[in-house]
């Protein structure tokens, strides 16, 4: 069974390709806009707070104003700000934690940098690990490989 993380996580990863960033004259990302369930649409704005801690505030667009998001209380991050950050950590890999613990044995074994996700609206609070994409490898299909069909199975010549 899944956990409530595992949950958020997953949701995030799939709205992820349908995030929006909206961006300052100097490039920096300003605010993500998150698309929710229920045809809601999300703003996110994301807040380095130092240099291992990121704050994400979250409010639900309506049509008289912004309300806050109730994904955000009780303790919790909302998948929203999780796909805002996934979104943002564009070109580097992240995985979350529910607690410090899990998030020191992922690092120890992925060899990456250990942050905390805080709700800027609530108490909530989780762990990541960001380490870089392992680099893709282009295999060349035009290359054609000689092979020996002459002994009844492929044989790949030395050259």
């Amino acid at each position: 069974m899944a956990t409530r993380l595992e949950t958020r996580v997953k949701k995030a990863k799939h709205i992820k390709t349908f995030t929006t960033v909206q961006k300052y004259q100097n490039g920096k990302p300003r605010v993500i806009l998150v698309p929710g369930s229920e045809a809601k649409r999300y703003q996110v704005i994301v807040r380095r707070l130092d240099a291992k801690t990121i704050s994400t505030e979250c409010r639900c667009e309506t049509g008289v104003g912004h309300v806050s998001c109730p994904g955000n209380s009780n303790g919790h991050v909302c998948y929203h700000s999780i796909a805002a950050v996934i979104r943002s950590a564009d070109g580097y890999k992240i995985s979350f934690c529910s607690n410090r613990e899990d998030a020191q044995r992922l690092q120890h074994l992925a060899k990456g940098t250990i942050g905390n996700l805080v709700s800027h609206q609530g108490t909530g609070r989780l762990h990541f690990v960001v380490y870089a994409k392992a680099p893709s490898v282009k295999v060349n299909t035009d290359t054609a490989i000689p092979v020996d069909y002459t002994r009844g199975r492929a044989k790949l010549f030395k050259s």
